[in-house]
């Protein structure tokens, strides 16, 4: 924020219209308000604060502001340019006060006012003339209030002592609202997010750490007289006794010592299963062997039942032959019969002929 110019009228002391230039001032570089005590030096501040915030700090009043030796028809009047976040402003504000009436006699009160103007494209654009909408266009471009701006712009005599014995989290919020810190904010919320990663990895890495630990006691203790040299191991005291700095060290060793009991321990499964391959073998055999003496043993009593069934089919076709034999004879028997019913037929015929030839003779 810089100031560039200030009028006040009827203002505490200033009963006529004054004008201070600020940019004059500061062309030097640095410049000193200095006056006998009574002569005004505060109520410059105070005009300040009363454009910017229509109040002063302290115990007094922006109604207790106006000049007792001002025109009682003239209100307490300050104007103030300045440029604030990159935004060059006016703004002048009129206070509230007792004017006398324009008929008659007594007074009437008169509102405060004011008027706050951009300086763009070369000329000044009203704003807005509304209390309210000013001072929210004034605290968002200057970033505080009353009470910060008194602690941090003005520091009152005897005060200064007491900005500094402020809690760090109140100097540092009145800070960031004067400097711009984003980018130290930035790299406070990168280290502190890149803190809680890291932390998280480590937590992982450290549970990784001990199921490897836990595994490698479960090995140790199951491991058999002579499988693990450990005395090979540097400076070897078990799995807690190792420094940090010589992990990489003890770990390279332990993975090889480890991977050479692995490859013994694989040999040793490989000739396990090569006789445990044989054995089933022999036992496969065995059960063949065993097999072929069963179907033998039926083979040998299916040939004697078959041996047997030979006989009595042959006595059987024997059997067959003689009925054969019979039946042929039979059929021999039957023509026979039937050639003598044949005989004994014709034998009757010529009988009866005989008879009916003797008749017929003895008849002629």
């Amino acid at each position: 924020m810089r100031l560039h110019r200030i009028e006040v009228e009827a203002f505490g002391p200033f009963v006529a219209a004054q004008h201070v230039d600020f940019d004059a001032l500061g062309a030097g570089g640095l410049f000193l308000v200095h006056g006998a005590t009574g002569s005004g030096k505060t109520s410059i501040l105070d005009a300040v604060c009363f454009a910017l915030f229509a109040d002063v700090p302290g115990d007094r009043q922006a109604r207790g502001l106006r000049s007792d030796l001002a025109d009682p028809a003239s209100p307490a009047r300050v104007l103030l340019e300045f440029t604030a976040a990159g935004r060059r402003l006016r703004i002048e504000r009129h206070g509230e006060f007792q004017r006398p009436k324009r008929r008659g006699t007594g007074t009437v009160p008169e509102p405060s006012r004011v008027r706050l103007e951009e300086f763009t494209r070369g000329s000044w654009r009203v704003l807005s003339t509304r209390i309210d909408e000013a001072a929210d266009v004034v605290h968002d471009q200057v970033g505080m209030g009353l009470a910060q701006f008194r602690r941090v712009a003005l520091l009152p005599q005897g005060e200064f002592a007491a900005f500094l014995r402020a809690t760090p989290e109140e100097r540092r919020s009145l800070l960031e609202k004067l400097f711009d810190v984003s980018r130290f904010t930035d790299v406070e919320a990168w280290l502190t997010e890149r803190r809680r990663l890291l932390g998280q990895e480590l937590g992982t890495r450290q549970s990784r750490f001990d199921v490897v630990i836990e595994r490698l006691r479960e090995i140790l203790a199951g491991a058999t007289p002579g499988t693990l040299d450990l005395a090979s191991l540097p400076d070897w005291s078990g799995p807690e006794g190792v420094l940090p700095g010589r992990w990489d060290e003890t770990a390279t060793a332990l993975a090889a010592l480890v991977e050479r009991a692995a490859t013994s321990a694989l040999e040793v499964q490989e000739r396990a299963e090569a006789v445990e391959r044989r054995t089933r073998d022999v036992l496969s055999a065995a059960e063949q062997a065993a097999a072929l003496r069963g179907r033998g043993a039926t083979a040998r009593a299916h040939l004697i039942e078959l041996t047997e069934a030979s006989a009595a089919v042959d006595a059987a076709r024997g059997r067959l032959a003689d009925g054969r034999r019979a039946a042929g004879a039979s059929g021999e028997l039957r023509a026979v019969l039937a050639a003598s019913r044949r005989v004994a037929d014709a034998s009757d015929a010529v009988l009866s002929a005989s008879g009916a030839l003797r008749t017929a003779r003895g008849a002629g």
